[in-house]
């Protein structure tokens, strides 16, 4: 299925099925604000399986990008930074930034997105 969604007269509706078409396993793919991004629901195993094998990786090998929707979702699943580092993510987020932080997840690294572009968090929250 194809959704296009465009920015300046977003579809509520097009946003909450492809959320729901996300959380059920489905992938995407969005923009970001600098490329396109495949997309998936980090919470659902089958989903990283298959964003694994998307990648010609096993899971093990696999590493992940995970577009949040602001700085507070970001501490929900990455270790506490200093003051210098948390001023440095407020000056560059949301924005066309990658920031690799340790997580506090499964995961050693979490590579974080947050997008400036409201359709982006839409589907993200």
């Amino acid at each position: 299925m194809i959704y296009t969604i465009y920015p300046d007269s977003v579809n509520q509706q097009l946003i909450k099925e492809c959320a729901k078409r996300l959380i059920a396993g489905e992938i995407a793919i969005i923009p970001t604000d600098s490329v396109y991004a495949v997309a998936g629901d980090f919470m659902n195993a089958s989903t990283l399986k298959k964003l694994a094998e998307i990648k010609k990786e096993t899971i093990k090998e696999a590493e992940f990008s995970f577009l949040f929707t602001n700085l507070s979702q970001v501490s929900e699943y990455t270790q506490s930074v200093g003051g210098a580092t948390f001023k440095f993510m407020k000056q560059c987020l949301p924005g066309p930034y990658t920031l690799v932080l340790e997580s506090n997840i499964t995961l050693e690294l979490c590579w974080i997105l947050v997008p400036r572009y409201k359709d982006q968090v839409n589907i993200a929250s």
